[in-house]
């Protein structure tokens, strides 16, 4: 990518004497910037040179300074900051794998070597300040991390989070007038020790979690503990809770009753599959997705034609092309006909398998029966399905 300078004019980074545009020849910079659709960027700039009209200043000639790529950098300030992103999370040689299956060759010796070049510079004449308890091993190493709350950067971290480190550090800081910190009462001591004039304020998050305890509060105090709902609406009581009615059981009815948990078979021999998931397969949501179905198996087929019509297409040409992982292109190309066919029908997924699918045929079988609850809890109990996976089955069942 071409780009070029429109700036007009540039100071002298030794005597900061403007020189305009007429005194200027002119550089070419190739600088890498983040990765767009799992292609590397290079942008090649075209940039200013100056001549300083200072005749005492020492500085004959300098280069423009580009507001996203700094001086002798091969890598935009973005990119920079993309690495180091990542670099915090993963090693550098993951780091350097995940980079280049975005596009970017970036070696782990760059990485490192863009970790080593992070300065974190102490500030005496800091007037306001964030500070806060970090772990660098949560439950075992603690540090406390002080912060510049104008430009939003570190100053330092100090060992451990007692009172005593933080007041020898304010000790050196004499023009710290605004402090942000969190709840810690060993904070709070080391500034009253110290500056006790300064104004302390409540960062941003600890007000946050301030306000959602207080409406925790709130709600817990008009909010029921427990809340019941049976077809769609909120009830006063359990709506399985039926042990106290068990006294009305007919010992003789129910030792009629015989079913199994074995899948049940309509007349012409087929299996009956219980559903008990509502769906709404005219709403808007399934809609939505059943028309992404019908694109995306579109495209399954068209980029499996354009594979088979031309072998000299890459696999990441072809992902390109279609704005798609490598990853994801290899899986379509090796789907069966069959399964190119079923995308876009729609999957019924079940839930998983728990103790209570021992029971469900049963009470399915006995609803279908018209079998009422107390029965179904009764006979369901001589089975040897214990009392609050009943109360639960009944609740997810009816």
């Amino acid at each position: 990518m071409d780009i070029e300078s429109e700036v007009s004019s540039c100071k002298c980074p030794e005597c900061s004497k403007v020189s305009e545009v007429n005194n200027v020849s002119t550089y070419y910079r190739d600088i890498e910037d983040i990765p767009y659709n799992f292609e590397s960027i290079w942008l090649h700039v075209h940039a200013h040179k100056y001549l300083c009209t200072n005749e005492i200043c020492d500085k004959k000639y300098f280069d423009e300074v580009l507001p996203f790529a700094r001086k002798n950098k091969v890598k935009t300030d973005n990119f920079i900051q993309f690495i180091l992103t990542l670099a915090i999370f993963l090693s550098s040689t993951a780091t350097s794998l995940i980079l280049s299956l975005l596009g970017a060759s970036v070696s782990a010796d760059v990485v490192d070597k863009i970790i080593s070049n992070i300065v974190i510079k102490d500030d005496a004449d800091i007037e306001e300040i964030g500070v806060d308890d970090v772990a660098i091993r949560k439950g075992q190493k603690y540090v406390t991390a002080i912060y510049d709350l104008k430009e939003h950067h570190l100053i330092t971290l100090l060992e451990g989070r007692d009172a005593k480190t933080f007041e020898d550090w304010l000790k050196e800081h004499p023009k710290i007038r605004t402090v942000a910190r969190d709840r810690a009462s060993a904070y709070a001591t080391a500034i009253n020790n110290v500056i006790p004039n300064c104004v302390q304020v409540a960062d941003r998050f600890h007000l946050f979690q301030n306000l959602i305890e207080n409406i925790k509060d709130i709600f817990y105090s008009e909010i029921p503990e427990k809340i019941f709902i049976k077809d769609g609406r909120i009830t006063g009581k359990p709506v399985a809770k039926v042990t106290k009615e068990l006294a009305n059981i007919d010992s003789k009815v129910l030792e009629t009753l015989n079913y199994d948990n074995s899948i049940p078979i309509d007349k012409d021999g087929n299996e009956i599959v219980y559903d008990n998931k509502l769906r709404n397969f005219d709403s808007k949501q399934y809609i939505e997705q059943k028309q992404r179905r019908i694109e995306k198996k579109q495209m399954v087929i068209k980029l499996r034609e354009l594979s088979k019509n031309n072998p000299s297409y890459t696999l990441k040409e072809l992902a390109t092309e279609f704005k798609i992982s490598v990853t994801s292109l290899r899986k379509y190309l090796r789907m069966s006909a069959e399964e190119v066919n079923d995308i876009d029908k729609i999957r019924l997924y079940n839930k998983g398998k728990t103790k209570m699918d021992d029971y469900s045929n049963i009470v399915n079988k006995m609803l279908n029966d018209n079998i009422s609850q107390e029965y179904i809890f009764a006979y369901v109990k001589l089975k040897g399905c214990e009392k609050h996976q009943i109360d639960i089955l009944l609740i997810t069942l009816i």
